[in-house]
């Protein structure tokens, strides 16, 4: 099977802010070969960034007739090197043409890195939307890099 994408991006600056704006599309073939059946991927992203804090952002298109819709928002400052305080919006719709099935939550985290190559991001997660809505979810990432 073949995945395939194309990102076209731009990223810039106006001082004191630097940006970053894109477009994305992923097309997927079916095991026998076609790619006109098959759902495929379309968005848009972009992100502003001053000093400390960026702001993060995208909105992606999927599925045969555009059904899905997924939208990502994320607020990151550094608090000092090292320690950054992390916060995201999540949302799924699996079928925006119906009025059940959406997904939707918040997360705050904190991540560490004692080490340039070890990353500590303790995380609380509260689902406002879906099949856990007014639940709450506590867990920790330890991830080594090289």
């Amino acid at each position: 099977r073949l995945v395939g994408g194309l990102h076209i991006f731009r990223a810039g600056y106006i001082n004191p802010v630097s940006y970053l704006t894109g477009l994305s599309v992923r097309i997927a073939e079916e095991i026998n070969g076609s790619t006109g059946a098959y759902p495929h991927t379309r968005g848009i992203f972009g992100g502003l960034s001053y000093d400390r804090f960026t702001l993060l952002g995208e909105i992606d298109l999927a599925g045969r007739g555009n059904d899905s819709l997924i939208t990502y928002g994320e607020f990151t400052t550094r608090l000092e090197y090292g320690l950054y305080l992390i916060a995201e919006y999540n949302f799924f719709d699996p079928d925006k043409h119906t009025a059940s099935g959406v997904e939707e939550f918040v997360r705050l985290s904190l991540e560490l890195y004692p080490l340039p190559y070890v990353q500590l991001r303790p995380s609380y997660t509260y689902y406002t939307k879906g099949i856990l809505k007014d639940e709450d979810d506590f867990f920790l990432i330890f991830h080594v890099g090289y």
